[in-house]
């Protein structure tokens, strides 16, 4: 079997998407499969799915929206919109992120929900006040960390949250909001330049590969950062191609020769359902498919023109 047919065979979402990210057809968004599942959780006597607000991991209402919006639910659709809006109402507080009694910044929360925003269409003047924040706290080398504002001041930045800075900006300027749109545009090469220098996955200082989950193929991602997703961003903004990728790329051409990307360990939390349960993960292998055919288009045609015994299976 041909990869793209797989994975058409797959969930209607990873089918949609394939046909949006591989074959250039029109977008389409079908409520079914994995979306209809969700959507058929929400309650809206609480504007969400009823095990709170950003906790629990990973069933908690921040964490579904974010899975929505990335399989692609319409942008307009009443649930989400209603959802992020109350999210927006409780977990944002006089000019700053407001997660829970301990800690009250948390520039990854904010990211994320400026991104669940943007992508609803949102418009509220609590946005604005996120991008301040953003935009107050960069770190010297470039990127965001998440602990900034934590009693030991970290110095570095963080590649967990500089991703979801990055694509929350991302998306953004993709979206058409323009509120300091000048100074956003500022920061982004910086903090693009932070990932490069690490070579998606190894310590500046040291050479070493920061963590080896950073080499995993992770869907969802989460907050967490991982090597294909940087590439993965790299390839949503039409970036030109990096010498720096080389050793991330040869890792997914190794990972994919069998002709698909494991499904792989999911991250430890709570889930509402499983999203797939055969060895290879087509969200992962989209994932690949679509970072070959931007950065390699040879390797990723003479991969569509096989057929491999191991997705027959």
């Amino acid at each position: 079997m041909k990869i793209i047919d797989w994975l058409k065979q797959g969930d209607p979402v990873i089918a949609d998407h394939t046909d949006r990210d591989l074959l250039d057809m029109p977008v389409r968004v079908r409520e079914e499969g994995l979306l209809r599942r969700y959507l058929d959780l929400y309650d809206p006597a609480c504007s969400g799915w009823g095990a709170g607000l950003y906790s629990p991991k990973w069933i908690s209402d921040h964490y579904t929206l974010i899975e929505l919006k990335d399989m692609g639910i319409r942008r307009d659709h009443p649930a989400y919109r209603a959802s992020v809006e109350n999210l927006l109402r409780c977990m944002w507080y006089k000019g700053r992120p407001k997660i829970g009694r301990k800690r009250e910044y948390d520039m990854c929360m904010a990211a994320m929900l400026l991104d669940l925003c943007v992508y609803g269409g949102i418009v509220d003047p609590r946005m604005e006040e996120i991008v301040d924040y953003i935009l107050a706290h960069p770190m010297a080398d470039g990127g965001w960390n998440c602990s900034w504002d934590s009693p030991k001041r970290p110095k570095k930045s963080s590649l967990h949250t500089t991703i979801s800075v990055l694509e929350a900006f991302r998306d953004y300027r993709r979206f058409g909001y323009s509120y300091r749109l000048d100074e956003i545009a500022a920061v982004i090469p910086p903090a693009e330049e932070f990932i490069f220098r690490k070579r998606f996955f190894r310590s500046v200082r040291t050479g070493e590969i920061i963590h080896p989950e950073m080499l995993e193929f992770h869907y969802p991602p989460r907050w967490k950062y991982d090597a294909f997703r940087g590439l993965d961003y790299f390839r949503s903004v039409d970036h030109p191609y990096d010498p720096r990728m080389d050793e991330t790329m040869d890792l997914l051409r190794t990972r994919i020769r069998r002709g698909y990307i494991l499904r792989g360990s999911p991250i430890s939390g709570l889930i509402r359902m499983p999203l797939e349960t055969t060895k290879g993960g087509r969200f992962n292998t989209l994932c690949a498919m679509r970072i070959l055919r931007r950065y390699d288009p040879g390797f990723y045609h003479e991969l569509c023109s096989v057929d491999f015994a191991s997705l027959d299976a």
